[in-house]
């Protein structure tokens, strides 16, 4: 049963962030599961909704500060707001200070989302 809220995990195909995609899922949180490969996201979104859980996908790199944009215009225009967030988003050594830089573009976009809401 759903709760009214909905959850962003990016690096939700797998690992920590499928598992935090699941938990919250449990609690009756719409999950959005970001993920670099859509195919992935949507096979692991797929083994979330044969679990009962509300899950959808959105195709999502943390190092694209235009996929920031998108996922901000999707969760304006579909939900008006975002709940929760959780960067679960795996990355090299390589791309760290890229990735921080994103990081905090991700963050931002999440502040403005709630801001607007209020």
């Amino acid at each position: 049963m759903e709760n009214g809220k909905v959850a962003f995990i990016t690096g939700a195909n797998r690992g920590l962030g499928l598992e935090t995609a699941r938990e919250l899922g449990k609690q009756g949180i719409v999950v959005v599961l970001g993920s670099r490969d859509p195919k992935k996201g949507e096979a692991a979104a797929v083994k979330l909704r044969d679990e009962g859980i509300t899950a959808e996908t959105l195709g999502f790199d943390v190092t694209k500060s235009q996929d920031h944009q998108k996922a901000y215009d999707y969760f304006a225009k579909k939900y008006g707001r975002l709940d929760r967030l959780r960067c679960c988003a795996k990355h090299s050594r390589r791309t760290f200070l890229r990735l921080s830089h994103s990081r905090k573009n991700c963050c931002r976009s999440y502040a403005k989302l709630r801001q607007a809401e209020s």
